[in-house]
């Protein structure tokens, strides 16, 4: 019996950032330490405006495809 294996890995993420000095902007009592602390997220990936999924994965599959054509 053939066994199948992934070899290669690839990822894709939006362009834009957030971070949590932008975050403090909406919520001023909150200061961008103390989110950390609360989430332990500094920063986040903000898809664009239509950008769905499917268009990072694709974009993460041409990756792949680009760096490992055999």
């Amino acid at each position: 019996m053939r066994q199948a294996k992934i070899q290669f890995v690839e990822r894709c993420l939006p362009d834009a950032i957030l971070s949590n000095d932008d975050l403090c902007k909406f919520a001023p009592s909150w200061t961008a330490e103390k989110i950390l602390q609360k989430t332990g997220i500094a920063f986040r990936h903000i898809s664009a405006e239509g950008e769905t999924s499917v268009d990072l994965g694709i974009r993460a599959a041409q990756r792949l495809f680009d760096q490992h054509p055999d």
